[in-house]
């Protein structure tokens, strides 16, 4: 509801102070209360009362200069019984008491904010549901978050937060100086009989150090040293006991044997390298047989630690946040090696379950590989398996010595790391995601009233988003390595790991600050005010992605400090968005007149080619230098030559990373 009464309207707080008309503040205030009486939405009942507020407001101050919080808030209660919203109306009524009686008896403002806390805590306990040990952790989440809004975080952008113009993401576990996700680099241990339990070893203890999703990177290169360790073992144990089993041992230089088979450094060879120490033919079987022998017990042992590191990843629960999940990257190393590693690890993924805690991502490549029509078995069968396209245009790197640590790495959501203005090598591998922001586009355009001006407010918002990125990752520069016991020991970027009691900055300032944006799609229906757009009309969106690059490209150039803009599509931010825009301004068509999912694939609804989609989100998708995610659905009738259709055609479109969805998006 639009009044030339609210332009010139004062509030006057409870300490005195004047300050402009805010509406956001009383739809999130009623929002806040029904949220507390019922589970399911109810933005339209919360509209509802909203407007009829504003309307009051509008006819009984019309010829007044200012209204008191007081005044406000008593309006919101009368409006609640007077439609007989009684429950929201107690709720409402019971929370102002307790905050007044906080009030007087806290003398600062900080610590009448934070005795809000106990009060969550009080619904935390009541939540009989969970078990002991969860309720123990949402308690703690609940202190920290309450802490940090308090103490720690400047209140603009906490109440930018509440508001609904941005997401703060570490907002729930700021204090704990927690960074995001990281593309682990595992240096190989020395121990390699105890390979793969370290490497479960630092991902469950990682867990406790860092929020966000955790990439084992290209197994099928990292592997490589444990099957050749473990291959000339199993074969000079087996070969031994086949030559004694059938008393040949005392007649060959068993010694001189395991130093050939010490000097490999492959799994397949031509037997004949051992001709000189096989005597007869009997014995040249024997070291058949036992080759053959040692590649089927390489292959169980393999399929047993990987199969047991699934689970374990797949079943661990004690992470910070719900996106604390884990990827594994495979599918560049076409070396026999590698396609063996690979093969048993999409064998285990077709024997086992879904996994939804666990997202494998394929690395596909320009060259042929056989086992590319396997994975895409495995899409048909709904497993949960993403493509990163390696040879994109925006995704070529210069390589390394070490080839498969210059490939590019994506996270799960599609979110990626690899440009990085602190070194001309740029890579993915044991760099992190720092901190990330969230702008709500909807509510930018919503505030717009011209495309002229919505770049304007949109300016605005990325250089406050970027003010908060800084201020975050200054608080955690002052953290120190000691605290960091399993982190900081995987970043490969860190070239001053000896000091445990220095300070992170030098570490996590090769990481990312990623400025996600929400609701695309949605504003642009709102800047051409369309209900049913086109191909052409999505060109717009290319515009603005174009547009938050270049500021943080700037951002990155002023600060040497690697800002990227990406897609956010984290249910619990999306819901948040789209809850506040349908309380504050109701029903939009194809704006606010769906649920969360109608933010998540800008082309959701409407009639455009595939091409035209393709064409339009390759571009936007190199614009998103910190991710974008890029869903095709495609029918449960779809058989698997289909999908490699569809691989080969995101190849031809450079899209470089994607994810094929059996049925409907969950």
């Amino acid at each position: 509801m639009e009044s030339n009464v609210f332009n010139d309207l004062v509030v006057v707080k409870r300490s005195g102070q004047r300050v402009p008309f805010n509406g956001t503040k009383i739809a999130i205030a009623i929002k806040k209360a029904f949220d507390s009486v019922y589970t399911e939405h109810n933005e339209n009942n919360v509209n509802k009362i909203y407007n009829i507020v504003l309307k009051y407001i509008s006819d009984n101050y019309t010829d007044r200069k200012t209204i008191t919080v007081e005044a406000v808030q008593d309006i919101i209660e009368y409006i609640l019984k007077q439609e007989k919203f009684e429950d929201v109306y107690r709720s409402f009524n019971t929370y102002r008491l307790k905050r007044k009686a906080s009030r007087e008896i806290f003398d600062r403002k900080q610590q009448h904010k934070f005795i809000k806390s106990t009060e969550k805590l009080i619904l935390t306990v009541q939540d009989e549901e969970k078990p002991p040990l969860e309720l123990l952790f949402d308690m703690g989440k609940t202190i920290s978050n309450e802490f940090s809004k308090s103490y720690l975080i400047d209140y603009k952008y906490i109440r930018s937060h509440d508001e609904g113009n941005i997401f703060i993401h570490d907002l729930d576990y700021y204090v704990l100086g927690s960074t995001f996700s990281t593309h682990l680099d595992f240096n190989i241990s020395s121990d390699m009989d105890l390979f793969f339990e370290n490497i479960l070893r630092k991902l469950l203890n990682i867990k406790k150090e860092q929020c966000g999703e955790h990439t084992i990177t290209s197994i099928d290169h990292i592997f490589i040293p444990w099957l050749i360790y473990m291959f000339k073992k199993t074969y000079k144990n087996i070969l031994c006991y086949s030559l004694d089993l059938n008393g040949y041992i005392k007649y060959i230089n068993i010694k001189k044997i395991e130093e050939i088979i010490d000097k490999m450094d492959t799994i397949y060879f031509d037997i004949n390298v051992f001709e000189k120490y096989m005597y007869s033919d009997n014995v040249k079987n024997i070291f058949k047989f036992s080759y053959n022998k040692t590649l089927e017990e390489l292959e169980n042992k393999l399929k047993l630690n990987i199969t047991n590191l699934l689970n374990n990843l797949e079943q661990y629960e004690y992470k910070i946040n719900n996106d604390s999940n884990y990827s594994i990257s495979l599918g560049s190393n076409h070396s026999k090696e590698g396609d063996f590693i690979s093969r048993i690890y999409l064998n285990i993924l077709l024997e086992l379950p879904r996994l939804n805690n666990v997202t494998t991502i394929y690395k596909v490549t320009n060259k042929f590989n056989p086992l590319l029509e396997f994975v895409c078995h495995l899409i048909v069968m709904n497993k949960n398996i993403a493509f990163n396209y390696i040879n994109a245009s925006f995704n070529k790197r210069m390589l390394l010595d070490e080839q498969y640590k210059s490939e590019v790495e994506y996270f799960s959501n599609g979110e990626r790391i690899l440009e990085n203005i602190s070194d001309k090598t740029q890579y993915s591998v044991g760099r992190s995601i720092i901190s990330k922001v969230s702008i709500n586009l909807v509510r930018v355009a919503l505030e717009s009233k011209s495309i002229k001006e919505f770049y304007s407010n949109l300016d605005d918002i990325l250089e406050f988003s970027k003010n908060e990125l800084l201020q975050s990752f200054e608080y955690l520069s002052s953290k120190y390595k000691k605290n960091y016991k399993y982190l900081f020991s995987n970043q490969s970027t860190d070239n001053d790991k000896s000091d445990e009691d220095k300070k992170i900055r030098k570490s996590i300032k090769n990481g990312t600050l990623n400025i996600g944006y929400v609701g695309l799609k949605e504003t642009i229906c709102l800047l051409l005010n369309k209900e049913d757009i086109t191909g052409e009309d999505l060109k717009l969106g290319i515009d603005i992605i174009k547009f938050i690059k270049e500021k943080c490209d700037k951002y990155t150039d002023e600060f040497k400090l690697n800002f990227v803009p990406c897609e956010t599509v984290n249910k619990d931010v999306l819901e948040y968005f789209y809850g506040i825009d349908k309380s504050v301004y109701g029903t939009i068509k194809n704006v606010t007149d769906s649920n969360y999912i109608h933010f998540y694939n800008i082309f959701d609804r409407f009639k455009i080619s595939m091409d035209e989609r393709l064409k339009i989100e390759s571009k936007i998708q190199k614009y998103s230098s910190g991710g974008y995610y890029e869903i095709i659905n495609i029918p449960k009738n779809y058989s698997y030559k289909k999908v490699i259709e569809i691989v080969n055609n995101m190849k031809d479109y450079d899209i470089g990373y994607f994810k094929i969805i059996v049925g409907k998006l969950e």
